[in-house]
């Protein structure tokens, strides 16, 4: 048996620490398994070992020492009827009767992190070059000579669009628009206003047949929690209402050629791990897309802005990420401010609040970013902290005086200067907040969507 596991793991390229993490066991049980042939095993362990490892419970276990309620149950566990049980979940069925799916045997699976760690996997490459990467030899694309079409889903105020448009232009292709969607009304107000599309709302009332045909998905998806359930029965239950689910089901039901999904960082460490884990089985196990993740920070990516976001890239074609390089020049906080005399009184702090900041701080950034935590600590960056979406603003001032215009916000987050402000300073500094860096998406887009879509060039 240990034999037979050990074997198998290393024809897949699995080291032990990986494989346990997949299993949801601690190493030192897979470490056991694979050096005690006469040990126990747990049914439930041995199911999940030979699904992880591609096999089957009989062709792991069967024939060896284990004791007679174990091995009994292996047996009957290697049933078509008990594996099903095992990985039951609506998709699971309906996803492998599609037509032209990628083998899965062939697809390499990524995992949540282990501590620190900020990308997929070992696998996880960074880029040499700050250019496009190049589509692989004989890479077939049924969408050369036309657009390509993608879903702005979660759309915000334009963010993935100004992304997605830019780096499709890099590569000497035209984007569509297929549809947006979002439930902010004062965020529909201010993407009609700049590309002249009326989003529609709730994405949980927008059925599938009502979305156009579309190539790319790019979704900002909200956080939610989700519950150990998911790990098991994935669209069931309790994460039905997951707005992630809704992401799954428009993936299963529109079978896009390539996807790109973003959210806070902490949701790789969420509940433990435990909706990250449930975000990357559906996508892979459930949904059968190749997949590759990495943290990404906008001051990486030319922005004078501490921001980190998870990217999720996805395609129905195998494909190897190369993750864009840090930029080591870009726009600085001078760049992106205004001139004081430019900017209204309403935008400064009063005298004394600038008085008791500046007794309390001496910041050696000019221009800088003064930052008051919650404990009254003030730190002082030449760069800004992460905008958020709700009263942070009064926590951020340019010399630690005044607060950062719309502009300057929009600035940090890559919009250009001519976006259409048409709603009040505290919907726009909400929509901002919410927003993702069109730096880091367009730099993002530039090393995958060559991977799977070819350039006008070939």
């Amino acid at each position: 048996m240990a034999d037979r596991v050990r074997k198998r793991r290393e024809e897949l390229g699995l080291d032990v620490e990986t494989l346990a993490l997949r299993l949801g066991v601690p190493e030192r049980q897979l470490r056991s398994i694979e050096s005690d042939e006469e040990g126990l095993i747990d049914v439930r362990v041995a199911l999940k070992l030979a699904r992880v490892l591609n096999t089957t419970v009989e062709d792991l276990f069967g024939g060896s020492t284990l004791g007679p309620r174990v091995a009994e149950a292996a047996t009957d566990a290697a049933s078509p009827a008990a594996l099903e049980s095992e990985i039951s979940s609506p998709l699971f069925d309906i996803v492998n009767l599609a037509n032209g799916l990628t083998d899965r045997a062939s697809l390499r699976r990524v995992y949540p992190p282990r501590g620190s760690r900020k990308s997929s996997s070992y696998f996880s490459k960074t880029a040499r070059t700050d250019d496009a990467a190049t589509s692989p030899r004989g890479l077939v694309d049924p969408t050369l000579g036309r657009p390509i079409r993608y879903f702005d889903l979660f759309c915000g105020i334009g963010g993935f669009r100004y992304g997605i448009d830019r780096a499709l232009k890099n590569i000497g292709r035209e984007g569509e628009c297929a549809l947006s969607c979002d439930s902010d009304k004062y965020a529909r107000e201010s993407y009609a206003a700049n590309f002249g599309d009326a989003p529609v709302g709730d994405v949980a009332a927008l059925p599938s047949d009502a979305i156009p045909d579309f190539d790319v998905l790019c979704a900002g998806f909200p956080c939610q929690s989700f519950s150990i359930i998911g790990l098991k029965r994935g669209f069931e239950d309790e994460t039905k209402g997951a707005l992630f689910f809704e992401i799954a089901r428009i993936l299963r039901d529109k079978r896009p050629r390539a996807f790109i999904l973003e959210n806070v960082r902490s949701l790789t460490t969420h509940d433990g791990g435990r909706a990250f884990e449930v975000i990357l089985r559906v996508l892979q196990d459930e949904l059968d897309y190749c997949v590759d993740w990495r943290i990404m920070n906008a001051l990486d990516c030319g922005l004078p802005q501490k921001r980190e976001r998870v990217l999720i890239v996805g395609s129905t074609q195998p494909f190897e990420m190369e993750w864009p390089r840090k930029k080591t020049s870009g726009k600085t906080l001078r760049d992106i401010l205004q001139d004081d005399r430019d900017v209204p009184r309403k935008y400064y702090a009063s005298s004394k609040i600038i008085s008791l900041r500046h007794k309390k701080h001496k910041s050696q950034f000019e221009p800088g970013i003064w930052h008051e935590n919650k404990s009254g600590v003030i730190t002082s960056y030449p760069y800004s902290c992460a905008l958020r979406a709700g009263a942070s603003h009064n926590y951020l001032l340019v010399n630690g005086e005044r607060r950062l215009t719309p502009l300057e916000m929009l600035r940090l987050q890559g919009f250009p200067d001519d976006f259409k402000i048409v709603v009040s300073d505290a919907q726009i500094r909400k929509q901002i907040g919410n927003a993702v860096p069109v730096n880091m998406i367009e730099m993002t887009l530039n090393r995958f969507l060559p991977l799977v879509f070819q350039s006008e060039a070939h």
